[in-house]
């Protein structure tokens, strides 16, 4: 049985990397393919920048609801297997939402002023406001109530809802486009989404949540694992988001647009992104007492290098005429940032790989200070460069503050001998970041493609072997 346990996990590994990978691309299809109708519907790019500035605002303040809750919930999760504990968990963390998510709604409310001036760079918006309130209080219970789906590996179901709920919010916004709501059009139909996610999945996950079997123990059990979080959640907001904030009230809110568009075709590596994050946190904890937890999480993080720094490269061959292929030539400037912006949510993915050895022994301080070093990084960068090179500053100070937080993780983690890093990790990482280096800077063609072919080669020379020997594990084990 010990012997085949290593197969039996990468097969648990590698299926839901590829089916999170495959359903994620369905999802994510949608908003693929109507990004470039939608940047010919809209008047102009500011419209697209005050919806990515709502999303700001809701993705921060549902994170502060939820204060880390979620994660503690999921760690908590697998310590037994008893249903009615796994009730009185999930219960426990519905309760605490429920007041919390109510309580930051509120204060949207209360503050919407000082909101709209930060968020749009003008007191122009308060409708807006009341839509991101509910927002929020929408997207933080889904959280919880679509927990037991993720956490009994539901995989199918799980996707199946995204990309009903993805179709469904498009449809909704071309018919308000198309009416001139032009500024409400996507924010009202991500809210009306939510709803809907929320309301399906409670359905098929009411019989995890009892009001009843919530308790203050375990209420003050997830807030003692889950609250140190909150800073290093409020970090991950503003090394991936934050720039959006300096944008718009350095630039414009038009340059906010542009930038918008780069990263929403950038976020294709979300469906990397995605495969990974949506099957890591059952993986990582359902695996947590192996023996061998600390190879099995730096073999993955090898893998999971190679793959990202190999996919970067790739893009930056390609990422000049696919933008010019589906963009007005208004968002050309989008495109010199676009790699950068496919690489930092892989370098976070990284992160949160190694960052997950951290939960594991309950020691979750840790990731908030490596997060706090890479956020004081990227906030000092995003003043100096966005004055001086515009919004390509601004996705050079995202992509440095996960990689300064990156790299004080993996020093922290040897220390404690959590991790084993590999060479060839770290000579990928040095190519790939060179190849998106030039890129950005705007070098000749020849030599930033050269330096791109020649980071492939050397990727794929460097990993081939181990990629057919996975695949070959994999087999056996079907």
């Amino acid at each position: 049985m010990e012997k085949n346990a290593p197969k039996s996990r990468s097969k648990l590994f590698i299926e839901n990397f590829l089916v999170y990978g495959v359903g994620g691309t369905l999802s994510r299809l949608i908003p693929f393919v109507m990004l470039p109708i939608l940047t010919r519907l809209y008047p102009s790019s500011s419209y697209i920048g005050i919806n990515d500035s709502v999303n700001l605002i809701v993705t921060f303040a549902s994170q502060i609801a939820i204060m880390g809750v979620y994660d503690a919930m999921y760690r908590y999760y697998f310590e037994q297997e008893s249903v009615e504990y796994h009730r009185k968990i999930t219960s426990s963390a519905l309760i605490l939402l429920l007041g919390s998510g109510l309580i930051v709604a509120l204060l949207i409310c209360i503050f919407h002023n000082s909101l709209e001036r930060l968020a749009f760079g003008q007191k122009t918006h308060t409708g807006l406001i009341y839509i991101v309130s509910a927002t929020t209080y929408l997207t933080t219970l889904n959280t919880i109530i679509a927990a037991p789906t993720r956490m009994r590996n539901q995989r199918v179901r799980f996707l199946a809802v995204n990309f009903i709920t993805s179709a469904f919010s498009y449809a909704i916004t071309i018919v308000m486009v198309y009416k001139g709501f032009y500024i409400t059009a996507m924010p009202l139909a991500a809210m009306l989404a939510v709803f809907l996610s929320t309301v399906v999945f409670w359905y098929f996950n009411r019989g995890e949540f009892a009001f009843k079997s919530a308790n203050g123990h375990s209420m003050k059990m997830l807030l003692k694992l889950g609250l140190p979080c909150v800073p290093s959640f409020t970090f991950y907001w503003i090394l991936s988001s934050a720039q959006l904030v300096f944008i718009t009230n350095m630039i414009g809110i038009e340059a906010t647009g542009i930038y918008a568009v780069g990263a929403k075709l950038a976020s294709i590596s979300q469906l990397i992104y995605s495969a990974f994050a949506a099957g890591w946190q059952y993986f990582a904890f359902s695996t947590m007492k192996d023996k061998d937890h600390i190879q099995l999480i730096s073999r993955i993080f090898d893998y999971l290098a190679g793959i990202s720094f190999f996919a970067t490269c790739t893009v930056t061959l390609f990422a000049k005429p696919i933008f010019g292929l589906l963009f007005p030539v208004t968002y050309e400037e989008g495109a010199w940032v676009m790699p950068m912006l496919f690489l930092a949510p892989l370098v976070q993915m990284l992160y949160q790989t190694l960052g997950a050895q951290f939960w594991v022994v309950k020691e979750t301080t840790k990731g908030a200070f490596c997060l706090l070093i890479g956020t004081a990084c990227a906030i000092i960068t995003d003043v100096l460069l966005i004055p001086v090179v515009g919004i390509r500053g601004a996705a050079v100070a995202g992509l440095f503050g996960f990689t300064v937080a990156l790299t004080i993780m993996v020093i922290l983690l040897l220390r404690r001998r959590l991790i084993v890093l590999s060479k060839r990790a770290l000579v990928a990482m040095l190519l790939c970041y060179a190849t998106v280096i030039l890129f950005t800077s705007k070098s000749n063609i020849f030599v930033y493609a050269g330096c791109a072919v020649f980071s492939l080669l050397a990727i794929i020379l460097m990993y081939w072997r181990d990629a057919v020997l996975l695949l070959r594990g994999l087999f056996r084990a079907t």
